[in-house]
């Protein structure tokens, strides 16, 4: 889990600091890379739903665990 937080937040700070360079790269030359930003964003958005994806199977999978060992304590 700490990994794929750390995944996230990379990629996060990576897509700002992208903006920032596309906005000031557009300040100057007054263009902007229309292909480049969305498919940068496409990817980041595809990153973004197979990490959620990902933790949500975490949680179901750490939920039957706990109802697992809760339903064994109480047959004890």
């Amino acid at each position: 889990m700490r990994y794929l937080k750390r995944l996230l937040t990379s990629i996060y700070i990576f897509l700002g600091a992208f903006t920032i360079a596309c906005f000031i790269a557009w300040l100057i030359i007054r263009d902007e890379p229309t292909a480049l930003i969305a498919g940068v964003f496409a990817g980041v958005g595809i990153e973004s739903i197979a990490a959620g994806i990902i933790k949500i199977s975490e949680i179901k999978t750490e939920k039957e665990l706990r109802e697992k060992e809760i339903s064994r304590m109480r047959g004890e």
